[in-house]
């Protein structure tokens, strides 16, 4: 994972991190709207975090299953739209079934 960058709308760069700890703490003191996680081909995995006042943050995740273990258990982010492959997938929670079909522990058989 490169630069964690926080942008606003216009493309200005508000805030940067190594890793995800910026984000999460961004997160914990904004209002988060919208959640979009995106299957790459090679099982990767892509989030983009929109929160109020047009402010975004994209980033990849090397395991599309990681991305969504780790949005079942990121609280900061509940109640957020979410989307899953550009398909609206209700709110960002645990009993979310979207997250939990494609996490490890969500699998059933």
């Amino acid at each position: 994972m490169g630069m964690v960058e926080i942008r606003k709308e216009s493309g200005e760069v508000i805030s940067r991190s190594r890793n995800l700890r910026g984000l999460r703490a961004y997160a914990g003191k904004h209002w988060t709207e919208q959640v979009h996680i995106n299957k790459k081909p090679d099982g990767g995995g892509t989030l983009t975090v929109r929160f109020a006042g047009g402010v975004y943050c994209v980033t990849p995740f090397a395991s599309f299953v990681v991305l969504c273990e780790s949005l079942v258990n990121w609280r900061n982010l509940y109640g957020a739209t979410l989307f899953v492959n550009d398909v609206e997938s209700g709110e960002v929670g645990y009993k979310n079934a979207a997250l939990r079909a494609h996490a490890r522990f969500g699998r059933v058989g």
